[in-house]
This record gives C-alpha cells, structure tokens and sequence, in this order.
C-alpha cells in the first residue's frame, strides 16, 4: 500500500528491526479459495521493489534496500549495522548462536559469510512482460 509508507516508516522506527521484508501477495493456496483476494491483487515485482524504494527513503537512510528477488515478489531491507567495516553486507543468521541468547545485539550472531552478490541483485525477468531489471543495490 504506496499510499501508507508514512505509516509504515513509523511503525518500523518505533520497533527498530534489523531486517524488513517488503512481500506481494501471491495468488497461491489456500488464499485463492477464501474469496476476498484475486490476480488484481498481486503487485507486480517492480511494484514492491518500488514500494520498498519508497520506504528506504522515508526510513531516512537508516535502512537500504540489500536484496530483491522477482519471483518470490521480496524485497529486503537491512539497518545499516548489518553492514561490515569492508561494506559486505552480513545478513546470514547465525540460529543456533542466536538461541544461546537472543537478547544479544545483532552483530553479535550474525555470520562471518557476507550476504551473496546474486541474492543482492533482482533477477531480470521475461521480455515478454516489457520491464528491465532493477537492480537492490549493494
């Protein structure tokens, strides 16, 4: 909902995560019998990345845009923080260090594996849909 990013800026920076999920509605499952969701509420991946864009500048630069993937209509914003001193990107969670003790700060259980180059990139899609790659950024 691009008309509600304001909104949505304040409830992120009232919770303060680490990482946020921008997803559209896929037409799939159990969803699509229930009657209150079509195909005219699926957003095309475009849109939720330029959802995401929106709230990225809303945010301040706080948060940036780390990855997008077309397909599954996700797109990922991470607080600056998960970014290392050499600007990889670490937004693996390490769980099992996470669960000794999860009142830890973020740096503290992320993994030494920098988030990979293909997840920071958005997959190009078929000509046939007449819109080019956007690229998440790095």
């Amino acid at each position: 909902r691009p008309q509600d990013v304001a909104g949505y800026a304040a409830l992120i920076r009232r919770g303060c995560p680490t990482f946020i999920e921008c997803k559209g509605y896929a037409y799939v499952g159990h969803s699509r019998h229930r009657g209150r969701l079509s195909w005219a509420n699926v957003p095309f991946a475009d849109q939720v990345v330029s959802f995401a864009r929106l709230l990225e500048a809303e945010l301040d630069g706080d948060w940036q845009v780390v990855a997008a993937h077309h397909a599954s209509r996700a797109v990922l914003l991470a607080r600056k923080e998960a970014k290392d001193a050499d600007g990889n990107w670490r937004t693996h969670i390490d769980f099992p260090s996470f669960f000794e003790d999860p009142s830890r700060p973020w740096p503290e259980y992320s993994t030494t594996t920098p988030t990979e180059a293909c997840a920071q990139r958005a997959r190009p899609r078929a000509p046939e849909h007449g819109r080019t790659a956007i690229s998440a950024g790095a």
